[in-house]
């Protein structure tokens, strides 16, 4: 698999954009997001890093199936199991580490990301990012209640020290 793929594939493949973004570039900006979050939840360094190796291979499987949209996914389960199995096997092959808890931050960020993408396609004129605005906030509250469950009461945490 050639990772460097990921700089061709362009996401939101469905929709007219402003502003084009690959994967490779989300990629990095989840990365971003989430050494913020892991720093905001008092992450110890060996999670914060395990963390952002994830969040910088977490669309590495795009350099083969490409960028499946979510509309297509959510639409066809099938589609979407199929698309975890082959995930999952490049995971292996790539010995990433996918614990749930930090799995979960990184979906915060993969998601957040989103949400401040579509809000800046929205600052440009873009209402056809207006929708996918909101959803993708209402997705950054439903992964921001989950990373809660993990990591709030978490011994060295920052809240739960």
């Amino acid at each position: 698999m050639d990772i460097r793929a990921l700089d061709n594939i362009k996401r939101w493949l469905l929709y007219d954009t402003h502003n084009k973004q690959t994967v490779a570039s989300h990629s990095f900006y989840v990365a971003l997001l989430t050494k913020d979050i892991c720093e905001e939840y008092g992450l110890s360094q060996e999670d914060t890093l395990e963390a952002i190796i994830y969040a910088l291979y977490h669309d590495a499987p795009e350099a083969v199936t490409g960028d499946v949209p979510y509309s297509a996914k959510r639409k066809h389960p099938e589609i979407e199991k199929a698309l975890r199995k082959a995930e999952d096997t490049i995971y292996k092959e790539l010995n990433i580490e996918r614990r749930d808890e930090i799995k979960a931050i990184v979906k915060l960020a993969d998601v957040l990301e989103a949400y401040h993408y579509c809000k800046a396609e929205v600052a440009l004129g873009n209402t056809n990012f207006i929708r996918l605005r909101e959803e993708a906030h209402e997705n950054v509250v439903k992964w921001r209640l989950q990373v809660e469950r993990y990591w709030s009461d978490k011994e060295g945490n920052a809240d739960g020290a």
